[in-house]
């Protein structure tokens, strides 16, 4: 009985962590713009994707997003495309904090 109570838990967690992956979003293009705030925020646009006068962004804080950051500049030099996520569909009207970036050579 407790082994059957475990795996309906597992199977709990793992239809919830589907669903999250499900509803983030995937977009890809070249960068258009990119600035940072004396705060230490990144924020920059992609071509093709929805913003045109908002942003995408993410903090400076880590390790992690300062590799984001060389990426991103090194992606507008190269006029390469990059990929990121977001947690929620983007949308026009607001800057929206990204989950991650990568890029495909």
């Amino acid at each position: 009985m407790r082994h059957l109570l475990l795996a309906g838990l597992v199977a709990v967690a793992l239809m919830g962590a589907s669903v999250s992956a499900h509803s983030a979003e995937h977009l890809v293009g070249q960068v258009t713009r990119v600035y940072v705030t004396s705060a230490g925020t990144v924020n920059f646009r992609l071509s093709g994707g929805c913003k045109t006068s908002t942003y995408f962004y993410f903090s400076l804080a880590s390790d992690a997003s300062k590799a984001w950051y060389a990426m991103l500049l090194s992606a507008a030099t190269t006029k390469q495309p990059v990929r990121i996520s977001i947690a929620d569909p983007c949308d026009a009207t607001i800057n929206q904090p990204i989950q991650y970036i990568f890029q495909d050579f």
